[in-house]
């Protein structure tokens, strides 16, 4: 009994071991959580920013836009925001189901290692793929490869329009999966001039509006990016949560049974004084 008590501590001490490195990860995970949604302010100052020179702008063109609810008839794209590392639960599934409503896209841009190879299980191979920014210093990096594996895509004439799919974290722990237009830019965003004189430009006007729109994608793209981050984060959080909640329930279930374990070995033991005593009486 006392090498199966010896054998119940050390699994006890080893799954106790275990316990702390989920907490190390959810800490870790809290924190990038944190700091994506803290960054997310500014990029959304930067976003206006460029809005309002769209605003400016757009007066210079000869003729309007198109209508804000139309896009260029043609193939489109998808840039599928997923997760990039493991223990996020079910986080990749809605969004791989989301990708292939209604059909799946003309051109698959995929972010996100893991996600991904989920993904290409489900018939979505991706037509180019990147790994998801784990640190925020890294966004901005990937948000450019991005913008120009697009961009080189738009030009060759392969897709005319793009769209984003991605996680959002919400309080209470909850994902909303979220798609969104990227490009041709809806004019609708644009905000309105702040001064009825035109701005002084030294580029042609649909050159500006393009130059404009460049800047628009590249910050649409890192908010996503951002977002993205969050979420996953987010969603790791609360399965480190469950993961230390199911292994402090074993725990307490194996210390119980070292327990009871000690006591029968207390009881053994004593019993085997007791009836030692007994004999040696008996004895003399």
């Amino acid at each position: 009994m006392t090498g199966r008590l010896a054998d119940l501590e050390a699994r006890i001490a080893s799954i106790k071991e275990l316990h702390d490195m989920v907490t190390a990860m959810r800490g870790m995970a809290a924190a990038r959580r944190e700091q994506a949604r803290g960054a997310l302010a500014g990029i959304s100052v930067f976003a206006d920013t460029i809005l309002t020179a769209f605003g400016e702008a757009l007066p210079l063109l000869p003729a309007p836009p198109p209508a804000p609810d139309s896009l260029p008839p043609g193939p489109r794209a998808l840039v599928l925001f997923l997760a990039e590392q493991g223990f996020v639960g079910t986080f990749n599934e809605p969004l791989v189901e989301a990708a292939l409503d209604p059909a799946p896209p003309a051109a698959l841009f995929v972010v996100g290692t893991r996600g991904g190879q989920l993904a290409a299980q489900r018939g979505l191979p991706a037509d180019w793929s990147a790994a998801m920014p784990s640190h925020l210093p890294l966004v901005a990096r990937s948000a450019d490869r991005i913008a120009e594996a697009l961009f080189r895509r738009l030009a060759e004439g392969d897709i005319a329009a793009v769209e984003m799919l991605h996680a959002r974290s919400q309080e209470g722990g909850l994902t909303e999966v979220v798609r969104e237009r990227l490009f041709p830019v809806d004019p609708a965003l644009a905000r309105p001039a702040a001064s009825a004189v035109p701005p002084l430009v030294n580029l042609p006007a649909g050159r500006l509006v393009e130059r404009i729109a460049e800047a628009w994608v590249g910050a649409e793209l890192t908010r996503a990016l951002v977002e993205a981050l969050a979420a996953e984060n987010a969603a790791r959080v609360a399965a480190m949560q469950q993961a230390a909640r199911n292994i402090e329930e074993k725990i307490d279930g194996l210390e119980r049974d070292a327990r009871s374990l000690r006591q029968s070995e207390i009881t053994t033991e004593l019993l085997d004084v007791v009836v030692g005593s007994e004999a040696a009486n008996g004895g003399e």
